[in-house]
């Protein structure tokens, strides 16, 4: 069971951070098998398109602080003051600058495949191009 102590949300969904690099480019589906392949590929459209109400692409500092500022009506000054939104702010802002893009999506507590899939990405860049940043899967 996790107790949060600062920010909390009363959410049906959980929240996965992804660090992207390239995201225009479609990953190779040459050597997975099949049913593997569908799903990958529904996630990875789930995650670029544009018109996904659930999902946030953040290219820049700039929008980051947008994106916070947006999202939890915190200036960059008010972000060092709680520490959750400090510890995720930084995870994403030093993907940032590595090069990365930052994409948040969210996923339906329902959806138990999309969790597992998104829930089981590596926490560290592989040379795959991605990574989990962080999640609220609670």
């Amino acid at each position: 069971m996790k107790i949060r102590i600062d920010f909390v949300t009363n959410s049906s969904s959980s929240s996965f951070i992804i660090a992207l690099k390239d995201v225009v480019k479609e990953p190779d589906f040459e050597n997975i098998p099949v049913w593997a392949k569908k799903l990958i590929k529904n996630y990875f459209v789930m995650i670029t398109r544009s018109d996904n109400p659930d999902r946030d692409i953040i290219y820049t500092v700039e929008e980051l602080e947008k994106y916070f500022y947006d999202n939890y009506g915190a200036k960059p000054e008010e972000i060092n003051k709680d520490s959750w939104m400090k510890g995720r702010f930084k995870k994403m802002k030093k993907a940032i600058e590595s090069g990365y893009n930052v994409c948040n999506i969210s996923v339906d507590y329902s959806d138990e495949t999309g969790n597992a899939f998104f829930a089981g990405l590596p926490k560290k860049d592989d040379g795959c191009g991605f990574y989990l940043l962080d999640s609220d899967d609670y």
